[in-house]
């Protein structure tokens, strides 16, 4: 199985999604994420910002903002490195030179150990947990670094596979969220 055709055939169902449908979809699966155990005990979050297709988690980040949590997002640094950057509102994001939305500098650097609760993007899931990301490799370094965070993929149900194409340097997830269903990896 070739991970770059894997990862073409995934990104191009997912961006055949119609604007109203990856609204639609992003809408039901943030509200099965804030009902979570997952999301309501965790404390400190490190989520994505969306862009293109990609579930948007901005309902959840806005709801996180407004309540007792606090909010870190990716701010790359470095060919193939992130940082966890607090996220004080949605307004202050930007986008980066590799066309990714970012809080604006300077940057409030988080440590990755203080993450409780991951919530990862994808372009491919399997019920155990694998994960096929953009090919960059960010969240495969990155989610090592989380030790004692709860790592939870964001994907439409569509992007969910049997079987994906995986190297051992891949970070698994614990579990996926969808707009339909909550699922815990083994």
């Amino acid at each position: 199985m070739n991970k770059s055709l894997v990862r073409q055939q995934l990104l191009q169902h997912r961006d055949a999604l119609t604007t109203a449908a990856a609204q639609k979809q992003s809408e039901d699966l943030c509200r099965r994420l804030l009902a979570s155990e997952e999301y309501q005990q965790a404390h400190i979050i490190f989520a994505y910002l969306s862009f293109g297709r990609e579930a948007s988690l901005d309902f959840v980040l806005q709801q996180a903002l407004e309540g007792d949590k606090i909010i870190g997002v990716p701010a790359i640094y470095s060919k193939g490195l992130m940082h966890m950057v607090r996220l004080e509102q949605l307004a202050q994001v930007t986008w980066d030179r590799y066309g990714i939305r970012t809080p604006t500098q300077p940057w409030n650097i988080l440590e990755p150990e203080s993450a409780e609760l991951v919530l990862v993007p994808g372009v491919g899931f399997t019920a155990g947990g694998q994960r096929l990301g953009m090919g960059q490799g960010f969240y495969d370094r990155y989610l090592p670094l989380c030790l004692k965070a709860k790592k939870i993929g964001v994907a439409y149900e569509q992007q969910l596979v049997i079987e994906l194409p995986t190297e051992s340097w891949d970070a698994k997830v614990d579990g996926l969220v969808t707009e339909t269903r909550f699922i815990k990896c083994s």
